[in-house]
């Protein structure tokens, strides 16, 4: 019996690794679409509050929520 080719399998954990260090470093390249308009809308919100000089907490948090997301689902 020969040996077991996991190269395919090796490939696959690596890419996931990293994706997975990507998103902990808040690069946006490995989120999917609907997670890119989470952070990207959290961060139009956020700059609006900002701009009229209310709380952004909110905004900061719904931004932490969709990183947190993408996280668990890589």
């Amino acid at each position: 019996m020969g040996k077991p080719d996991t190269r395919r399998l090796d490939r696959a954990i690596a890419q996931a690794n990293r994706k997975l260090a990507a998103v902990r470093e808040r690069e946006m390249w490995p989120l999917d679409s609907r997670e890119r308009r989470a952070v990207m809308g959290a961060a139009a919100r956020g700059g609006y509050r900002l701009h009229r000089g209310e709380s952004t907490g909110r905004a900061e948090r719904a931004m932490d929520t969709a990183w947190q997301a993408a996280e668990t689902r890589l």
